[in-house]
């Protein structure tokens, strides 16, 4: 985690054009900037991710399944390491229908487990199952 301070040590109430730094410290600290704006994602970039709508992006953060945080100049964030962890967790129907090679309604109607979310269950346009109660070890 870098941090820049005007040379030599802090200057306090002085005008930025004023101030000298160090070009080493600048260049660390801009490319510290550049790698968290790399692990942080827009929403339209989390639905892109997942294969899913801005909308049902936005559902899933509303109903807390997907923790996301507003950013001043971004608008809704969320950490790559966030969208890992709901992949890792839970897997839509349409996926694990296909992957059955039945429609979305058959697997739906035979599975033995409930959604977590989805249509008359909250307000997520699309049923989102837990990964580990739906597919079998591997």
């Amino acid at each position: 985690n870098q941090s820049l301070a005007a040379w030599p040590g802090s200057v306090r109430n002085a005008a930025l054009g004023t101030m000298q730094i160090d070009l080493h410290a600048a260049r660390l600290f801009i490319a510290d900037l550049r790698q968290k704006g790399k692990d942080s994602l827009s929403m339209s970039q989390v639905a892109q991710i997942l294969k899913v709508g801005p909308k049902i992006a936005y559902q899933l953060v509303k109903t807390g399944l997907l923790v996301s945080v507003t950013n001043g100049t971004r608008g809704r964030i969320v950490r790559r390491e966030e969208v890992e962890r709901f992949k890792f967790e839970y897997v839509k129907l349409a996926e694990l229908a296909k992957a059955c090679h039945q429609s979305p309604e058959a697997w739906k109607n035979s599975a033995q487990i409930q959604p977590i979310c989805g249509p008359g269950v909250d307000c997520v346009s699309q049923y989102f199952y837990r990964r580990s109660e739906a597919l079998p070890p591997a």
